[in-house]
């Protein structure tokens, strides 16, 4: 058995469902105005998962940084002595991919800015509405901090500075293994570096890169495969694991860039062990959300921030079943009156 595309779509699917209640939950004001029903867990409780349900873009970078290392090592399988030049090109052709669905995300964005997001309010006039909307088209605009049309687009820069750092990462992961990890988290404590998007995933990027370099989830799956109770006693222990170090989280929020990466590895690692083997239904269904991953993640933000509010909300409440039946009318009837 292999740890492939497939199981990645699977293990992103989760990244953006988990993203999505992120978004939808974070904090009372993202529902403000909304009457819910939080059962079983609270208010409180729901908000806190929510809270936690940030570690989403580390299991992005996680899986970008491992099957980026699978392509490099399979160029290195063909051709010992791969450039690193040649590493650099094939993250170029990434970025190019990476980009050209962003920009029909953009251009889109714009089309529709007469629903209440007008791009003169968020870049300005005159050149520096020029400067700050090409920026923003590449990607760039969290790196230079310049104004975004959307606020979910800052992760646009983070994943082209992973593109940019992972041939060197690969290559310096080729010469000390498991110390490249170790340096990641030391490093940036011992020379003070600001919390930033790239030193909070940095761990997690190194840690893709070992998990992809030893196939580590596919030696972790056969572990105790043949004794069942081994086998999901060892599922289970992953699982409590998993839950102790969210509570960590939450309860400190302290040393985020460590427990994110190791988040990351067991919420991908259970993934493929409880849906690895499930059949085509689950991983053609992945395979959709797999693939559009990306533009749903840019792309939701208009729906639940700033272009159709009150229908995302429905959504989640027809869905979850979280609003009482007596107030669908109600809530149908300020559908219409907004639109």
């Amino acid at each position: 058995m292999k740890f492939d595309k497939q199981d990645t779509n699977i293990a992103k699917t989760i990244a953006i469902i988990m993203m999505y209640i992120h978004h939808s939950f974070y904090s009372p004001e993202s529902y403000s105005g909304y009457t819910f029903s939080f059962a079983p867990f609270g208010e409180s409780r729901t908000v806190a998962i929510a809270q936690l349900f940030k570690v989403c873009v580390s299991v992005f970078v996680f899986l970008s940084a491992y099957g980026i290392t699978i392509s490099f090592m399979k160029k290195e399988k063909e051709n010992c002595h791969v450039p690193l030049k040649e590493f650099f090109v094939d993250n170029f052709h990434r970025w190019i991919k990476l980009i050209s669905g962003f920009i029909v995300i953009y251009i889109l964005a714009q089309i529709f800015s007469f629903l209440g997001r007008n791009n003169t309010e968020v870049y300005g006039t005159g050149i520096k509405r020029v400067v700050y909307t090409v920026l923003d088209i590449f990607g760039l605009a969290n790196i230079f901090n310049t104004p975004t049309f959307n606020s979910t687009w800052w992760y646009m820069g983070l994943a082209l500075t992973v593109l940019l750092i992972m041939p060197l990462l690969y290559r310096a992961h080729k010469k000390t293994g498991v110390a490249l990890f170790v340096l990641a988290v030391v490093l940036p404590r011992m020379l003070s570096l600001e919390f930033t998007s790239l030193r909070w995933c940095l761990p997690s990027i190194c840690l893709g890169i070992l998990f992809a370099e030893r196939d580590l989830f596919v030696k972790l799956h056969n572990l105790y495969r043949d004794k069942i109770y081994l086998h999901v006693g060892k599922i289970i222990v992953a699982m409590a694991v998993l839950f102790a170090l969210f509570i960590i989280r939450h309860k400190t929020q302290m040393m985020l860039d460590i427990t994110d990466a190791f988040l990351s590895a067991l919420i991908i690692y259970i993934s493929f062990e409880i849906f690895g083997e499930r059949g085509r239904v689950v991983k053609t269904t992945a395979a959709v959300c797999g693939k559009y991953s990306m533009n749903m993640f840019f792309a939701h933000t208009f729906f639940r921030g700033y272009y159709f509010k009150d229908f995302y909300i429905f959504l989640w409440e027809c869905m979850v079943k979280h609003i009482c039946f007596d107030d669908y009318d109600s809530f149908v009837l300020r559908l219409c009156r907004n639109a």
